[in-house]
């Protein structure tokens, strides 16, 4: 009996912190699923929502890079014309030193926006140098697994070759 009403107890405990975790994951997913169909607004608003509930969230799958929901939510700002905001999310996402390509490419896109095309572009050829590195990391470590589905013609890696970034 004493054992039944300890279990029961900590289930009350951590319900909550359960059911939030479900929910963020939950918003975070349908956040992608309207940036994907191009749905900028409600990306924004399902991102926003994540962020108020978890600002250290991190979404990381085996084979992606990692990217926190400062770097989604910045996008989504720049999408709907934000550009304060987006800067400001953006430079949140790399804070600390974290190493977010994509960021680093919507941000140097927000600083065109803004006026800085100087700053601008030495964020955005940084940011595709990161992007064409673990390109060719992963479609090199792991040609025979997931790493195929990556840049399979080299499409991508061969546009920022182009344009000498």
């Amino acid at each position: 009996m004493k054992s039944t009403a300890f279990v029961i107890l900590l289930a009350l405990c951590f319900f909550p912190f359960a059911c939030s975790t479900m929910q963020t994951g939950n918003d975070f997913a349908a956040g992608r699923r309207a940036l994907i169909v191009g749905d900028d607004e409600a990306a924004l608003r399902f991102f926003q929502s994540v962020a108020e509930s978890d600002p250290n969230f991190v979404y990381a799958t085996g084979s992606s890079p990692r990217q926190s929901i400062w770097s989604y939510v910045g996008r989504a700002q720049y999408l709907n014309d934000q550009f304060p905001q987006a800067r400001q999310s953006l430079e949140r996402a790399l804070s600390g030193g974290r190493d977010e390509d994509i960021a680093r490419l919507y941000l140097g896109l927000t600083l065109i926006r803004e006026g800085d095309r100087q700053r601008g572009l030495k964020e955005i050829e940084s940011g595709m140098r990161g992007i064409y590195s673990f390109l060719d990391n992963i479609t090199q470590t792991q040609r025979f697994g997931i790493g195929r589905f990556w840049d399979p013609n080299r499409d991508i890696r061969s546009a920022i070759q182009f344009n000498r970034i």
